[in-house]
Protein backbone atom coordinates (compact mmCIF):
# COMPACT_ATOMS: atom_id res chain seq x y z
CA UNK A 1 0.00 0.00 0.00
CA UNK A 2 1.28 3.49 -1.20
CA UNK A 3 2.10 5.98 1.98
CA UNK A 4 -0.51 8.67 2.23
CA UNK A 5 0.42 11.95 0.60
CA UNK A 6 2.12 14.77 3.33
CA UNK A 7 2.07 17.75 0.81
CA UNK A 8 0.49 20.82 2.06
CA UNK A 9 -2.72 20.09 -0.04
CA UNK A 10 -3.03 16.67 1.77
CA UNK A 11 -6.78 16.32 3.53
CA UNK A 12 -4.74 14.09 6.08
CA UNK A 13 -2.62 16.90 7.80
CA UNK A 14 -3.31 17.17 11.93
CA UNK A 15 -5.73 20.03 13.12
CA UNK A 16 -4.80 23.43 13.75
CA UNK A 17 -4.80 24.28 17.01
CA UNK A 18 -7.18 26.85 17.94
CA UNK A 19 -6.14 28.76 21.29
CA UNK A 20 -4.23 31.33 20.15
CA UNK A 21 -6.78 32.56 16.76
CA UNK A 22 -9.67 32.38 20.12
CA UNK A 23 -7.69 34.56 21.97
CA UNK A 24 -7.09 37.02 19.41
CA UNK A 25 -11.04 36.89 19.05
CA UNK A 26 -11.43 37.50 22.41
CA UNK A 27 -8.83 40.38 23.03
CA UNK A 28 -10.59 41.91 19.71
CA UNK A 29 -13.62 41.79 21.21
CA UNK A 30 -12.82 43.38 24.65
CA UNK A 31 -10.81 46.35 22.79
CA UNK A 32 -14.32 47.04 20.62
CA UNK A 33 -16.14 47.18 24.14
CA UNK A 34 -13.65 49.38 25.66
CA UNK A 35 -13.42 51.64 22.58
CA UNK A 36 -17.46 51.66 22.01
CA UNK A 37 -17.39 52.90 25.68
CA UNK A 38 -14.44 54.80 25.36
CA UNK A 39 -16.66 56.72 22.55
CA UNK A 40 -19.76 56.73 23.75
CA UNK A 41 -21.58 60.11 24.00
CA UNK A 42 -21.76 61.23 27.15
CA UNK A 43 -25.32 61.34 28.79
CA UNK A 44 -25.55 65.26 29.40
CA UNK A 45 -29.12 64.54 31.58
CA UNK A 46 -26.82 62.20 33.95
CA UNK A 47 -24.03 64.58 33.75
CA UNK A 48 -26.13 67.68 35.16
CA UNK A 49 -27.62 65.29 37.91
CA UNK A 50 -24.22 64.24 39.26
CA UNK A 51 -23.27 67.66 39.07
CA UNK A 52 -26.00 68.77 41.04
CA UNK A 53 -25.24 66.05 43.63
CA UNK A 54 -21.83 67.38 44.13
CA UNK A 55 -22.95 70.73 44.71
CA UNK A 56 -24.66 69.77 47.50
CA UNK A 57 -21.45 68.11 49.04
CA UNK A 58 -19.59 71.13 47.86
CA UNK A 59 -17.58 68.66 45.65
CA UNK A 60 -16.44 71.64 43.97
CA UNK A 61 -14.14 69.73 41.43
CA UNK A 62 -16.57 66.99 40.38
CA UNK A 63 -19.19 70.17 39.75
CA UNK A 64 -16.63 72.06 37.04
CA UNK A 65 -15.71 68.64 35.40
CA UNK A 66 -19.54 68.29 34.87
CA UNK A 67 -20.12 72.01 33.85
CA UNK A 68 -16.84 71.81 31.48
CA UNK A 69 -18.99 68.58 29.39
CA UNK A 70 -22.29 70.36 29.48
CA UNK A 71 -20.61 73.41 28.14
CA UNK A 72 -19.26 71.57 25.28
CA UNK A 73 -23.06 71.31 23.76
CA UNK A 74 -25.25 74.45 23.05
CA UNK A 75 -28.08 72.92 24.55
CA UNK A 76 -26.94 72.55 28.23
CA UNK A 77 -24.81 76.05 28.13
CA UNK A 78 -27.63 76.93 30.83
CA UNK A 79 -26.72 73.73 33.08
CA UNK A 80 -22.96 74.57 33.04
CA UNK A 81 -23.89 77.75 34.28
CA UNK A 82 -26.29 76.82 36.97
CA UNK A 83 -23.05 74.23 38.71
CA UNK A 84 -20.81 77.24 38.06
CA UNK A 85 -23.68 79.94 39.84
CA UNK A 86 -23.24 77.51 43.04
CA UNK A 87 -19.46 77.32 43.29
CA UNK A 88 -19.70 81.15 42.82
CA UNK A 89 -21.95 82.12 45.35
CA UNK A 90 -20.42 79.20 47.95
CA UNK A 91 -17.12 81.52 47.40
CA UNK A 92 -18.83 84.59 48.07
CA UNK A 93 -18.92 85.69 44.78
CA UNK A 94 -22.21 86.79 44.82
CA UNK A 95 -22.09 89.60 41.98
CA UNK A 96 -20.68 86.94 39.66
CA UNK A 97 -22.98 84.50 40.63
CA UNK A 98 -25.88 86.39 39.81
CA UNK A 99 -24.77 87.44 36.41
CA UNK A 100 -24.18 83.26 36.03
CA UNK A 101 -27.89 82.77 37.48
CA UNK A 102 -29.04 84.54 35.09
CA UNK A 103 -27.65 83.40 31.85
CA UNK A 104 -28.86 79.88 33.36
CA UNK A 105 -32.37 80.98 33.47
CA UNK A 106 -32.27 80.51 29.61
CA UNK A 107 -33.35 76.36 29.91
CA UNK A 108 -36.95 75.23 31.15
CA UNK A 109 -34.85 72.45 33.16
CA UNK A 110 -32.67 75.68 34.92
CA UNK A 111 -35.14 78.77 34.53
CA UNK A 112 -36.41 77.38 38.38
CA UNK A 113 -33.32 76.90 40.29
CA UNK A 114 -31.71 80.32 38.89
CA UNK A 115 -33.80 82.30 39.14
CA UNK A 116 -34.91 80.85 43.06
CA UNK A 117 -30.37 81.25 43.70
CA UNK A 118 -30.88 84.99 42.04
CA UNK A 119 -33.82 86.11 44.18
CA UNK A 120 -31.74 84.71 47.09
CA UNK A 121 -28.24 87.13 46.11
CA UNK A 122 -30.93 90.28 46.05
CA UNK A 123 -32.38 89.37 49.50
CA UNK A 124 -29.39 89.41 50.96
CA UNK A 125 -28.10 93.11 49.54
CA UNK A 126 -31.94 94.08 50.49
CA UNK A 127 -33.85 94.52 46.60
CA UNK A 128 -36.92 93.12 48.21
CA UNK A 129 -39.03 93.99 45.32
CA UNK A 130 -37.05 92.16 42.71
CA UNK A 131 -37.48 89.60 45.10
CA UNK A 132 -40.82 89.74 45.24
CA UNK A 133 -41.33 89.56 41.80
CA UNK A 134 -38.60 86.87 41.42
CA UNK A 135 -40.20 84.88 43.86
CA UNK A 136 -43.96 84.97 42.33
CA UNK A 137 -42.61 83.45 39.01
CA UNK A 138 -40.93 80.75 40.32
CA UNK A 139 -44.05 79.62 42.39
CA UNK A 140 -45.83 80.13 38.71
CA UNK A 141 -43.82 77.69 37.48
CA UNK A 142 -43.79 75.35 40.94
CA UNK A 143 -46.24 76.61 42.86
CA UNK A 144 -44.57 73.42 45.50
CA UNK A 145 -41.38 75.08 45.93
CA UNK A 146 -41.68 75.55 49.59
CA UNK A 147 -38.00 77.55 49.94
CA UNK A 148 -39.00 79.77 47.30
CA UNK A 149 -41.92 80.82 49.38
CA UNK A 150 -40.47 81.28 52.88
CA UNK A 151 -38.14 83.49 50.47
CA UNK A 152 -40.88 85.12 49.45
CA UNK A 153 -42.64 85.38 52.98
CA UNK A 154 -38.71 86.82 54.14
CA UNK A 155 -39.28 89.94 51.62
CA UNK A 156 -42.64 90.45 52.91
CA UNK A 157 -41.26 90.38 56.23
CA UNK A 158 -38.72 92.77 55.54
CA UNK A 159 -41.01 95.42 54.05
CA UNK A 160 -43.89 95.12 56.79
CA UNK A 161 -46.27 93.82 54.55
CA UNK A 162 -47.92 91.90 57.46
CA UNK A 163 -50.81 90.08 55.42
CA UNK A 164 -48.91 89.15 52.50
CA UNK A 165 -46.28 87.32 54.15
CA UNK A 166 -48.97 85.36 56.36
CA UNK A 167 -50.58 83.78 53.45
CA UNK A 168 -47.37 83.14 52.07
CA UNK A 169 -46.26 81.39 55.27
CA UNK A 170 -49.91 79.74 55.79
CA UNK A 171 -48.82 77.93 52.46
CA UNK A 172 -45.78 76.85 53.84
CA UNK A 173 -47.22 75.75 57.37
CA UNK A 174 -49.31 73.51 55.31
CA UNK A 175 -46.12 71.91 53.17
CA UNK A 176 -44.34 71.46 56.16
CA UNK A 177 -46.20 71.35 59.08
CA UNK A 178 -43.60 70.01 61.45
CA UNK A 179 -41.22 72.88 61.30
CA UNK A 180 -41.27 75.34 63.59
CA UNK A 181 -40.08 78.14 61.35
CA UNK A 182 -42.90 79.49 59.86
CA UNK A 183 -44.86 79.62 62.27
CA UNK A 184 -41.75 81.24 64.25
CA UNK A 185 -42.07 84.21 62.06
CA UNK A 186 -45.34 84.44 61.26
CA UNK A 187 -45.66 85.13 65.22
CA UNK A 188 -42.64 87.60 64.75
CA UNK A 189 -44.62 89.51 62.49
CA UNK A 190 -47.71 89.15 64.69
CA UNK A 191 -45.69 90.57 67.71
CA UNK A 192 -44.38 93.54 65.26
CA UNK A 193 -47.68 94.95 64.74
CA UNK A 194 -48.73 94.34 68.11
CA UNK A 195 -50.97 91.83 67.69
CA UNK A 196 -50.32 90.12 70.98
CA UNK A 197 -52.91 87.86 71.42
CA UNK A 198 -52.93 86.20 67.74
CA UNK A 199 -48.59 86.04 68.13
CA UNK A 200 -48.85 84.27 71.15
CA UNK A 201 -50.80 81.83 69.63
CA UNK A 202 -47.92 81.28 66.90
CA UNK A 203 -45.06 81.52 69.27
CA UNK A 204 -47.04 78.53 71.21
CA UNK A 205 -47.45 76.62 67.83
CA UNK A 206 -43.48 76.93 67.13
CA UNK A 207 -42.34 76.04 70.28
CA UNK A 208 -44.49 72.81 70.12
CA UNK A 209 -42.59 71.70 67.04
CA UNK A 210 -38.99 73.03 68.12
CA UNK A 211 -35.89 71.04 69.37
CA UNK A 212 -34.59 71.27 72.54
CA UNK A 213 -31.33 71.38 70.83
CA UNK A 214 -32.38 74.29 68.64
CA UNK A 215 -30.16 77.55 68.85
CA UNK A 216 -33.64 79.60 68.68
CA UNK A 217 -35.39 77.57 71.17
CA UNK A 218 -35.36 80.13 74.06
CA UNK A 219 -35.93 83.31 71.57
CA UNK A 220 -39.28 81.35 70.59
CA UNK A 221 -40.22 81.18 74.49
CA UNK A 222 -38.90 84.79 75.39
CA UNK A 223 -40.83 86.12 72.62
CA UNK A 224 -44.13 83.74 73.31
CA UNK A 225 -43.81 85.22 77.25
CA UNK A 226 -43.43 88.80 76.34
CA UNK A 227 -46.72 88.65 74.53
CA UNK A 228 -48.38 86.87 77.43
CA UNK A 229 -46.93 89.52 79.71
CA UNK A 230 -48.28 92.19 77.61
CA UNK A 231 -51.58 89.69 77.62
CA UNK A 232 -51.69 90.27 81.39
CA UNK A 233 -51.21 86.48 81.70
CA UNK A 234 -48.70 86.65 84.40
CA UNK A 235 -49.02 82.64 85.35
CA UNK A 236 -48.85 81.17 82.03
CA UNK A 237 -45.48 83.68 81.07
CA UNK A 238 -44.10 81.69 83.97
CA UNK A 239 -44.55 78.68 83.02
CA UNK A 240 -43.75 79.16 79.33
CA UNK A 241 -41.03 81.10 80.70
CA UNK A 242 -39.82 78.09 83.45
CA UNK A 243 -37.59 75.35 80.67
CA UNK A 244 -36.14 78.25 78.94
CA UNK A 245 -32.26 79.55 79.83
CA UNK A 246 -31.61 82.86 82.29
CA UNK A 247 -30.18 85.99 79.92
CA UNK A 248 -31.65 89.02 80.26
CA UNK A 249 -34.65 89.32 78.25
CA UNK A 250 -35.82 86.08 80.21
CA UNK A 251 -35.11 87.25 83.66
CA UNK A 252 -36.97 90.24 82.72
CA UNK A 253 -39.94 88.76 81.33
CA UNK A 254 -40.08 86.54 84.95
CA UNK A 255 -39.67 89.71 87.04
CA UNK A 256 -42.26 91.91 85.33
CA UNK A 257 -45.01 88.47 85.98
CA UNK A 258 -43.67 88.31 89.43
CA UNK A 259 -43.98 91.71 89.86
CA UNK A 260 -47.65 91.79 88.76
CA UNK A 261 -48.77 88.52 90.54
CA UNK A 262 -47.38 90.34 94.16
CA UNK A 263 -43.88 88.76 94.37
CA UNK A 264 -41.98 91.28 94.93
CA UNK A 265 -38.78 89.57 96.57
CA UNK A 266 -38.59 87.26 93.33
CA UNK A 267 -39.46 89.99 90.93
CA UNK A 268 -36.39 91.74 92.90
CA UNK A 269 -34.09 88.33 92.30
CA UNK A 270 -34.81 88.38 88.70
CA UNK A 271 -34.47 91.80 87.93
CA UNK A 272 -31.14 92.07 89.44
CA UNK A 273 -30.19 88.94 87.32
CA UNK A 274 -30.84 90.39 84.35
CA UNK A 275 -29.44 93.90 85.21
CA UNK A 276 -25.94 91.99 86.72
CA UNK A 277 -26.36 90.24 82.71
CA UNK A 278 -27.21 93.62 80.86
CA UNK A 279 -26.17 96.26 82.87
CA UNK A 280 -29.17 99.17 83.81
CA UNK A 281 -31.70 97.05 81.17
CA UNK A 282 -34.45 99.48 81.33
CA UNK A 283 -37.35 97.25 81.98
CA UNK A 284 -35.39 95.18 84.33
CA UNK A 285 -34.28 98.85 85.75
CA UNK A 286 -37.70 99.73 86.07
CA UNK A 287 -38.86 96.42 87.65
CA UNK A 288 -35.86 96.68 90.13
CA UNK A 289 -36.90 100.74 91.18
CA UNK A 290 -41.02 99.59 92.04
CA UNK A 291 -39.51 96.93 94.25
CA UNK A 292 -37.13 99.07 95.69
CA UNK A 293 -39.78 101.78 96.14
CA UNK A 294 -41.44 99.21 98.11
CA UNK A 295 -39.41 98.24 100.51
CA UNK A 296 -38.89 101.65 101.28
CA UNK A 297 -35.61 102.56 99.14
CA UNK A 298 -37.12 105.30 97.26
CA UNK A 299 -33.58 106.80 96.66
CA UNK A 300 -32.12 104.11 95.56
CA UNK A 301 -34.88 103.02 92.65
CA UNK A 302 -34.87 107.21 91.69
CA UNK A 303 -31.04 106.76 91.18
CA UNK A 304 -31.09 103.01 89.27
CA UNK A 305 -33.97 105.10 87.29
CA UNK A 306 -31.49 108.40 86.05
CA UNK A 307 -28.74 106.35 85.85
CA UNK A 308 -30.81 104.07 83.31
CA UNK A 309 -32.39 106.93 81.56
CA UNK A 310 -28.86 108.70 80.97
CA UNK A 311 -27.60 105.86 79.40
CA UNK A 312 -31.78 105.24 77.33
CA UNK A 313 -32.88 108.67 76.86
CA UNK A 314 -35.97 107.68 74.93
CA UNK A 315 -37.06 104.85 76.89
CA UNK A 316 -41.07 105.80 78.43
CA UNK A 317 -41.29 103.88 81.12
CA UNK A 318 -37.80 104.97 82.63
CA UNK A 319 -39.62 108.40 82.77
CA UNK A 320 -42.69 107.60 83.56
CA UNK A 321 -41.26 105.50 86.96
CA UNK A 322 -38.93 108.66 87.50
CA UNK A 323 -41.85 111.27 87.21
CA UNK A 324 -44.46 109.11 89.70
CA UNK A 325 -41.47 108.96 92.27
CA UNK A 326 -40.06 112.03 91.73
CA UNK A 327 -43.32 113.73 92.63
CA UNK A 328 -43.89 111.12 95.58
CA UNK A 329 -40.42 112.07 97.01
CA UNK A 330 -40.99 115.51 97.01
CA UNK A 331 -39.56 116.89 93.95
CA UNK A 332 -42.87 117.51 91.76
CA UNK A 333 -40.43 120.03 88.96
CA UNK A 334 -38.15 117.45 88.62
CA UNK A 335 -40.90 115.13 88.01
CA UNK A 336 -42.53 116.90 85.36
CA UNK A 337 -39.63 117.46 83.40
CA UNK A 338 -39.84 113.87 83.06
CA UNK A 339 -43.13 113.68 82.62
CA UNK A 340 -42.78 116.23 79.15
CA UNK A 341 -40.28 113.84 77.98
CA UNK A 342 -42.56 110.85 78.32
CA UNK A 343 -45.61 112.74 76.67
CA UNK A 344 -43.43 113.39 73.71
CA UNK A 345 -41.98 109.88 73.19
CA UNK A 346 -45.78 108.75 73.71
CA UNK A 347 -46.41 111.09 70.82
CA UNK A 348 -43.90 109.50 68.90
CA UNK A 349 -44.56 105.95 69.77
CA UNK A 350 -48.23 106.47 69.17
CA UNK A 351 -47.51 107.58 65.58
CA UNK A 352 -44.68 104.99 64.77
CA UNK A 353 -48.01 102.04 65.80
CA UNK A 354 -50.29 104.46 63.65
CA UNK A 355 -48.27 104.46 60.64
CA UNK A 356 -46.98 100.49 61.31
CA UNK A 357 -50.79 99.14 60.72
CA UNK A 358 -51.13 101.17 58.30
CA UNK A 359 -48.88 98.81 56.51
CA UNK A 360 -50.91 95.82 57.36
CA UNK A 361 -52.22 95.72 53.51
CA UNK A 362 -49.64 97.73 52.01
CA UNK A 363 -46.50 96.02 49.96
CA UNK A 364 -45.90 99.02 48.03
CA UNK A 365 -45.04 102.60 49.94
CA UNK A 366 -41.69 102.65 50.08
CA UNK A 367 -42.53 106.61 51.78
CA UNK A 368 -44.32 105.14 54.39
CA UNK A 369 -41.80 102.67 55.56
CA UNK A 370 -39.18 105.91 55.56
CA UNK A 371 -41.36 107.93 57.80
CA UNK A 372 -41.92 105.19 60.11
CA UNK A 373 -37.55 104.69 60.32
CA UNK A 374 -37.73 108.48 60.59
CA UNK A 375 -39.70 108.27 64.11
CA UNK A 376 -37.74 104.88 65.12
CA UNK A 377 -34.57 106.79 64.74
CA UNK A 378 -36.49 109.29 67.20
CA UNK A 379 -37.13 107.11 69.24
CA UNK A 380 -33.74 105.96 69.59
CA UNK A 381 -34.59 102.26 67.52
CA UNK A 382 -31.72 102.67 65.69
CA UNK A 383 -31.64 98.85 64.62
CA UNK A 384 -35.34 99.06 64.24
CA UNK A 385 -34.82 102.31 61.86
CA UNK A 386 -32.22 100.48 60.06
CA UNK A 387 -34.80 97.30 59.11
CA UNK A 388 -37.08 100.19 57.69
CA UNK A 389 -35.06 102.08 55.89
CA UNK A 390 -33.28 99.30 54.12
CA UNK A 391 -36.77 98.02 53.02
CA UNK A 392 -37.63 101.53 51.98
CA UNK A 393 -34.07 101.65 49.87
CA UNK A 394 -34.73 98.31 48.32
CA UNK A 395 -38.25 99.16 46.94
CA UNK A 396 -39.20 100.09 43.39
CA UNK A 397 -41.02 102.79 44.66
CA UNK A 398 -37.89 104.49 46.43
CA UNK A 399 -37.19 108.17 45.83
CA UNK A 400 -33.10 109.68 45.66
CA UNK A 401 -34.18 111.40 49.02
CA UNK A 402 -34.67 107.57 50.93
CA UNK A 403 -31.84 106.15 48.85
CA UNK A 404 -29.53 109.48 49.77
CA UNK A 405 -30.87 109.29 53.88
CA UNK A 406 -30.00 105.55 54.27
CA UNK A 407 -26.61 105.94 52.85
CA UNK A 408 -26.43 109.00 55.27
CA UNK A 409 -28.16 106.56 58.28
CA UNK A 410 -25.39 103.75 57.42
CA UNK A 411 -22.41 106.61 57.54
CA UNK A 412 -24.48 107.98 61.21
CA UNK A 413 -24.74 104.32 62.63
CA UNK A 414 -22.71 102.43 60.61
CA UNK A 415 -23.84 98.43 61.24
CA UNK A 416 -22.27 96.47 64.37
CA UNK A 417 -22.05 92.34 64.07
CA UNK A 418 -24.51 90.41 61.53
CA UNK A 419 -28.27 90.22 63.45
CA UNK A 420 -29.42 86.81 63.43
CA UNK A 421 -31.01 85.03 60.75
CA UNK A 422 -34.37 86.43 59.79
CA UNK A 423 -36.97 84.04 61.98
CA UNK A 424 -38.21 82.39 58.55
CA UNK A 425 -35.12 81.30 57.40
CA UNK A 426 -33.26 80.27 60.75
CA UNK A 427 -32.71 77.44 62.48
Amino acid sequence: MEPAPQGPNSDNRPPKPLGGYLRWVFLLSIAAAIAALWFRPINLSERFQTGLEAVKRADWQTARLCAADLMKDEEHHAHAFLLTGYEQRARRRSKDAYVTFSKARSHPETRELAFHEAASILYEVGEYSQVILMCQKVLQWNAERTDTRRLLAAAYYDIGAMIQAINALRVVIEQQPNDHRPHYMQASILHDFERFGDAALAYEQAAKRITKASTVRDEVLAGWGACLVRLRRHKEALEVLKPAASWPDIETQRAVALFELRQPDAALKAAETALRQQPLHPDATTVAARCYELAGDVEKGIALLQESAAQHPLELELHLRLADMLSANAQPERGLEHRKTAAKISDYRRDFSHKQQALVHNDNDATLRFEIAELAEKLGKIEIARSWLRAAAGMTTATEEIRSYWQQFQERHPPGPKASTNPGQAD
